[in-house]
């Protein structure tokens, strides 16, 4: 086929957009957005999606504000089909149309649950254990075109974020080839999502980076390792005092012994709760 691939530089787009250039498809373009023209630049990071494209000869191309250029472009590449992985607006129906075979876009999560540009922090936040990918047709509204193909994977505790996004990134690629190949001999059975069971989230506010005592601790251990990064501080409220905490040391379902019969302890820099569920012990902020 020949393809137009828009995206960005992270692991969820790079790695599907690589397991396509080990094969027949033909990229027409990489598309990739806050640029006004197309005029060449000094490509310093190797782990770019523009360094992917000067480094296989592949045409760049950025797209402009209002998408005002956009639809003479599409049309003159002549493309088959546009996948679309990690691009954070909302392509015009007018080019979505272009090729014949329309746009399909890579989400990860198990569609029709958690729309939305942030899925995977909300996945954590939720507690769940069961992530996946899902491949679907693009449509005027944000993830909710029909599903042409879906695999699930179990997590095990202690996940973070870039470990997940790796794992579904190379279950992303391989899913991408199939579907592909099933486009091709026309094999695929296209699913209707269910939007009696749909579920949206935007991005995530302040308030979303607290939790509390009616977690299970399983949950919050996940829930903070999955979503930690530098100088990113969550929130838990116990007595009516609001503790800062960077990161998260261990859960168990026994009491510590440092807690005895108390709900939480703080002692140095660890806080440890009682939750609904086990035990956590977290690494309290600098004050």
């Amino acid at each position: 086929m020949n393809i137009i691939y828009i995206g960005s530089s992270g692991t969820l787009s790079l790695t599907p957009l690589l397991s396509l250039l080990g094969t027949s498809h033909c990229i027409k373009a990489i598309i990739v957005d806050n640029c006004v023209s197309d005029i060449p630049v000094k490509i310093t990071d190797t782990d770019s999606i523009e360094f992917l494209a000067f480094d296989n000869n592949i045409p760049l191309i950025y797209l402009d504000e209002n998408f005002s250029l956009s639809q003479q472009k599409f049309s003159s590449l002549q493309a088959d089909i546009i996948i679309v992985s990690c691009y954070p607006r909302k392509l015009p129906e007018k080019i979505i149309e272009i090729p014949k075979l329309g746009g399909i876009n890579i989400h990860p999560s198990i569609l029709p649950l958690y729309r939305g540009p942030t899925p995977l922090f909300w996945q954590f936040r939720d507690g769940v254990n069961k992530f996946g990918v899902s491949i679907h047709r693009m449509t005027k509204e944000f993830d909710q075109g029909a599903l042409l193909s879906q695999q699930i994977v179990k997590i095990d505790d202690g996940i973070s974020m870039s470990e997940l996004s790796q794992l579904l990134a190379k279950l992303a690629a391989q899913l991408l080839l199939q579907t592909l190949d099933d486009l091709e001999l026309n094999k695929l059975d296209e699913v209707k999502q269910d939007e009696l069971k749909a579920t949206y989230y935007s991005f995530p506010q302040s308030s979303d980076f607290a939790f509390n005592t009616s977690w299970e601790a399983q949950r919050i251990y996940n829930f903070i390792i999955g979503a930690q990064r530098k100088d990113r501080v969550f929130f838990c409220e116990l007595n009516h005092v609001t503790y800062r905490i960077i990161s998260v040391y261990s859960y168990q379902t026994e009491p510590y012994l440092e807690i005895e019969n108390e709900d939480h302890k703080v002692l140095g820099d660890s806080l440890f709760i009682k939750c609904k569920e086990g035990y956590v012990k977290c690494k309290l902020a600098k004050s």
